[in-house]
């Protein structure tokens, strides 16, 4: 039904704005379930979602990171939704975002950071300084939690030492 049409909404030129930024809300709520994540995720919701993540609205952005927040509790989706692009744009977020969705990419990459390759990988990508500076600076929570996930690594433990040392 509609989970299977829902990514490929949020992908067609034709689609409006509103229907872009509506359907991303939609599957951040339906994501909510357990359930729901693995058929969103099956369903080809990731890509679509990473893609606003990287070129939307400022009110598509927030959808869509919403929704992979959701998401990115499920363990098969940590992995897919890196494998799928998914954390370049994020940190990218964290670093450059509104206030809003700084907070908000620093949560998902909390959540991906329960998978060992993505500690690697965020990492390797540079993700430990802009969610450095976000903890320092607004006092994040969610970027907290990500840096405390991401040094469940011993090489990223002396990482994070590091960056907040300068």
């Amino acid at each position: 039904g509609w989970l299977m049409e829902a990514p490929s909404a949020v992908m067609r030129p034709t689609s409006s704005d509103m229907l872009k930024e509506t359907v991303a809300k939609a599957l951040s709520n339906l994501a909510v379930d357990p359930g729901n994540q693995r058929a969103i995720a099956a369903a080809g919701g990731l890509g679509p979602l990473i893609t606003l993540v990287s070129g939307g609205t400022s009110a598509q952005i927030e959808a869509a990171v919403g929704a992979l927040a959701n998401l990115a509790v499920d363990e098969a989706n940590q992995r897919e939704i890196a494998d799928a692009g998914g954390l370049d744009p994020l940190i990218t977020l964290v670093a450059s975002g509104t206030a809003t969705q700084k907070e908000e990419a620093a949560g998902v990459l909390a959540n991906l950071a329960m998978n060992d390759a993505n500690r690697m990988a965020i990492a390797s990508k540079g993700g430990l300084r802009p969610l450095m500076t976000l903890m320092r600076r607004r006092a994040s929570e969610a970027a907290a939690r990500a840096l405390w996930t991401l040094a469940r690594d011993a090489a990223n433990r002396k990482a994070i030492e590091d960056v907040g040392a300068q």
